[in-house]
């Protein structure tokens, strides 16, 4: 993996976000429609969206991100670019490191930004708020790499909707678990550090290992 590598991958993928905006503000303007549904509907009941907002959140982010999961490598391998990112040295892991930040970048961190805005609606304390944003700040980037893994072993095969859900899901529980623990931890007043090392434990461990399993997996999901 070398400078130029990076730049021209990030080039690229750069260049199609301009081409292509609404891949950017689709899947933000769905997480705020989404997510306004829930206090037209329960209207002024406060304390019940305080106790449902960080369940809400974590899951609307969840559908968010598999929304986008489809074709984070597909329209590549439709366009022939990905076969030539596996035949040249030290490609595929600038393609992979460039890939990733730039989905979560575009589609993911906007969310986050938005979050004390959006949090109003439910009438979150700041203290809850700080903490909601930790743990999507590390546990969106474990949700995607988790999602890219099934979404490059699910390149080869049709229905890859389904198929990709029914690959990724079961592992997204226990870092859906975690996160909306360490929130709710917080809204009883209790100290949130257990869940929140546990999310750690889970960042640092996808970070490392994680581009290395999506390299393996897009060879096998490309060549068979």
């Amino acid at each position: 993996m070398s400078a130029n590598q990076i730049s021209h991958v990030l080039k690229r993928e750069s260049l199609n976000l301009i081409r292509q905006p609404m891949k950017v503000l689709f899947p933000l303007l769905f997480f705020v429609l989404a997510l306004s549904l829930f206090p037209l509907a329960l209207g002024d009941k406060h304390n019940l969206l305080m106790q449902v907002a960080p369940g809400v959140l974590w899951l609307i982010t969840l559908f968010t991100l598999l929304m986008g999961l489809e074709s984070i490598f597909s329209d590549d391998l439709k366009q022939g670019v990905l076969e030539q990112y596996l035949l040249i040295r030290g490609s595929l892991q600038s393609y992979v490191y460039v890939k990733l930040f730039m989905h979560w970048f575009t589609s993911l961190l906007p969310i986050i930004i938005l979050l004390p805005l959006l949090a109003q609606w439910f009438y979150l304390p700041w203290i809850v708020v700080r903490i909601l944003m930790l743990t999507l700040l590390l546990g969106t980037p474990v949700l995607l790499i988790i999602g890219s893994v099934g979404a490059s072993l699910a390149l080869g095969l049709g229905q890859r909707g389904m198929l990709l859900a029914l690959m990724v899901l079961p592992l997204f529980i226990p870092l859906l678990i975690f996160g909306n623990g360490a929130v709710q931890l917080v809204l009883q007043g209790v100290d949130a550090t257990g869940p929140l090392a546990c999310m750690g434990a889970f960042f640092f461990l996808a970070l490392v290992g994680g581009p290395l399993v999506i390299q393996k997996a897009l060879r096998w999901g490309v060549e068979g």
